[in-house]
């Protein structure tokens, strides 16, 4: 994520709004555009689990809930806040 323009710009959000406000970055934009990419990809894995399975449910993914959080600490996040790497994400999903 740090290599592009809008990578670098979640990651100046993620880490301090007012800073990125000082650093002429529109927060606002930039967490709007977080959440429509949430939201797009949520619903194609939607989509996708839907094709597998034949059937859908609201509470699906509640089951995966430890499993991403397990992944997360493995791949060396704090839990409390902090940066990572997408590389030890995913060795992390490799492992598990």
């Amino acid at each position: 994520m740090g290599q592009t323009k809008f990578g670098m710009r979640v990651y100046l959000v993620g880490t301090s709004d007012k800073a990125a406000r000082f650093a002429g970055i529109h927060v606002n934009a930039t967490i709007i555009k977080c959440y429509m990419m949430s939201g797009l990809l949520a619903g194609i894995a939607g989509l996708i689990s839907l094709s597998r399975l034949n059937s859908a449910k609201a509470d699906f993914g509640t089951s995966y809930t430890m499993q991403t959080i397990l992944v997360a600490v493995l791949g060396g996040i704090n839990p409390n806040g902090g940066a990572g790497k997408m590389s030890r994400i995913a060795f992390a999903v490799i492992i598990l």
